[in-house]
């Protein structure tokens, strides 16, 4: 074998141990998430208000699901392939403008869907000026909103006025039709049309799916967006596709990563799985050098340069009008996904760390957290938070904006109901789903899946690596969910039409076993051989601290040294007294974030008085909750200092943490 065939046959292998250990990886997160949701539904049943509405869900759903998936077998027996798409999507589409016309238009939105909406109003009513845009940049997710108004939801205000609310639901339900039409094609391309018509029948049965269009949410979007971009890199890689075809995926890519710039970050990731597709595609000879260079400048290269062009004067306006800056963009979203607190999900104290730190030391201070993290918590950074991030974000249908929506507009009861017809529709998908993955092992040496497995690797590994990790996020899963469920529905029915059996299952899956339990160790051995490093970068111990009497604190048990909560005193104003370790003939400069535990449009600007001894006498300072408190302790000062409310109790606990003390000669 000659040098040139010997880097083929390396490259192949290295691909596809790329591709094997990927999609292994996603079926032991499934699997994780199944135990969870497990978990989690036996403690709904076990003492949860409205658990006989659950268990009604869970009853109905099995019911209705079996009813439709048979009405939907016997659909595709007695119609062509095109007639049974036709009828799915269309009996999709109607399904959904039902439940607009039943009272979903008039269900008032709540949370993320609620602020959007707010920004879609004021922008398409004042326009992107500087003195509508100033106010709106007192909100910490000034820009994202701002981008995201953009271009249909301020298009639907203005065309549709005060019905701007049905509007988006039936926008959005195009969208999801859409979307199962996208699932539809990437199954007949590489699976097969039998799998395809299960997939898209998954469209049906999944709740969230047939109730997420009566929301504001922009999951959908770009949920769409990002199987969009998937379409696109399979069809162009599709044998003797001619110029026309290709000028046309062309043409759909450079829209689409504008599209997605404006939805925010999805951009960053869909970018970073197409150099990764065909760079991989490259090295395992699958496309030749001039064939992939063709692919990165039409597909990556002039769509960047198109997003910069067509929303980079947005950005800079944006910019220009902002007065706060308060977010720190991508660095706090995965700062927040590494809260061991939350599991990797939205941490509301890292948000206000970020708006109450000055602009300069916004991002020092995200990466010390991180760091801190890792250097005080590392058993549960290294065994505990990736396998935690990776059950949360494979819970398909889960933490959706309508359930909150119905909480929100006193409707326990249907909220009750949807939360048991979910629950039901993960447990029944994702064993399938699992199965598929496991095929998927033994199907990638005969068939290619490089180019819709890899934008799918990557995504699932920018979310639970480096980023917040939320069942929300799993929209942007859907078609491979579907797809790897309809491929193992698929094989169990026909038992005649397997290409391989559960031994070649098994042979397929030693290499990728192995590899991650290797990769898994380097990853602990990493996180503890770094820690020692991280001292000096991480914040300060409070452990360190003591109270009046020269007592340690009690603190968190998974906080630990950088965050404790101060609770309410029965019979005093005080939440605390904190004695640092600063020897009284010494300078110290210490900084810590006061943080009240509560709701921050009640809470917000509460008076917190600081009370403490220097060497000219006790002095006293009125402070305004929320607040970023830097004290500077002379020689002969005391080293300690007391908090205290306005009212006796103080009205909620109080949060002290992200603290740095520095002691001088």
């Amino acid at each position: 074998m000659n040098l040139t065939a010997r880097r083929a046959a390396a490259g192949k292998s290295a691909g596809l141990w790329v591709q094997s250990c990927a999609v292994l990886a996603i079926a032991l997160g499934m699997l994780l998430a199944f135990g969870g949701a497990a978990i989690r539904l036996s403690l709904r049943l076990g003492g949860e208000p409205h658990t006989g509405g659950v268990a009604a869900g869970i009853g109905a759903y099995l019911l209705l699901a079996g009813a439709g998936a048979a009405l939907l077998r016997r659909a595709y027996r007695r119609l062509s392939p095109r007639g049974y798409v036709a009828a799915v999507v269309a009996s999709y589409f109607l399904a959904q403008l039902v439940l607009i016309g039943a009272g979903g238009a008039r269900l008032r939105w709540h949370g993320d869907a609620a602020l959007l909406h707010q920004y879609v109003q004021t922008l398409a009513t004042h326009g992107y000026v500087p003195e509508t845009l100033a106010p709106l940049s007192e909100a910490y997710d000034y820009q994202v909103w701002s981008r995201r108004a953009l271009p249909f939801y301020i298009l639907l205000h203005r065309l549709a006025g005060p019905a701007f609310p049905a509007a988006v639901q039936i926008f959005n339900a195009g969208i999801m039709a859409l979307s199962a039409l996208l699932t539809w094609r990437l199954g007949t391309l590489l699976f097969g049309r039998r799998t395809a018509a299960v997939a898209l029948a998954f469209h049906l049965l999944l709740p969230w799916r047939l109730f997420t269009h009566l929301d504001l949410s922009h999951h959908v979007l770009g949920g769409f967006y990002y199987v969009l971009g998937v379409w696109i890199l399979v069809e162009w890689h599709q044998p003797r596709r001619g110029v026309l075809p290709r000028a046309g995926l062309a043409l759909a890519a450079l829209l689409l990563l504008p599209l997605m710039r404006l939805e925010g970050g999805i951009d960053y990731v869909f970018a970073a799985a197409v150099a990764g597709t065909l760079a991989l595609a490259w090295l395992m000879g699958r496309s030749s050098f001039g064939k992939t260079l063709e692919a990165f400048g039409a597909l990556l290269v002039l769509p960047l340069l198109a997003a910069q062009l067509l929303v980079g004067p947005l950005d800079t306006r944006l910019d220009a009008a902002d007065r706060h800056h308060h977010d720190t963009g991508i660095l706090a979203w995965s700062t927040r996904g590494w809260s061991v607190d939350t599991g990797g999900q939205y941490y509301g104290n890292y948000e206000q760390v970020d708006i109450l730190t000055p602009l300069a030391l916004k991002k020092r201070t995200m990466l010390r957290i991180i760091a801190s993290q890792a250097y005080y918590n590392p058993a549960a950074v290294a065994f505990r938070q990736l396998p935690v991030k990776a059950a949360k974000f494979f819970m398909a249908g889960y933490a959706s904006g309508f359930e909150e929506m119905l909480q929100a507009n006193q409707r326990p009861l249907l909220r009750a109901l949807h939360v048991g017809a979910r629950s039901a529709s993960l447990l029944a998908l994702l064993p399938l789903a699992i199965g598929g993955n496991f095929l998927l092992l033994a199907w990638l040496r005969r068939r290619d899946c490089l180019f819709f497995l890899v934008p799918f690797a990557v995504l699932v590994s920018a979310y639970i690596i480096c980023g917040e990790s939320d069942p929300r996020y799993s929209a942007y899963l859907h078609s491979y969910f579907f797809l790897a469920a309809g491929a193992f529905v698929v094989w169990l029915r026909d038992p005649a039409a397997r290409e391989f059996t559960v031994r070649d299952v098994v042979a397929a899956l030693r290499v990728p076993a192995f590899s991650l339990a290797a990769l898994a160790g380097l990853w602990f051995a990493g996180v503890f051989t770094l820690r020692p490093h991280l001292n000096s970068f991480a914040l300060w111990d409070l452990r360190q601290a003591t109270v009046a009497d020269n007592v340690p604190l009690t603190v968190s048990a998974t906080l630990a040294p950088f965050e404790i909560r101060l609770p309410p005193q029965t019979d005093s104003p005080v939440w605390g007294t904190l004695r640092l370790p600063v020897p009284e003939d010494r300078s110290a400069i210490f900084t810590c974030y006061l943080l009240p535990q509560a709701g921050l449009s009640a809470s917000h600007g509460t008076p917190c008085v600081l009370r403490r001894r220097t060497a000219a006498g006790w002095q006293e300072e009125t402070l305004r909750l929320p607040i970023r408190l830097t004290l500077t302790l002379r020689p002969g000062d005391a080293p300690e200092f007391e908090l205290r409310a306005a009212t006796a109790p103080a009205p909620f606990p109080l949060l002290l943490g992200y603290a740095d003390l520095e002691i001088r000669p």
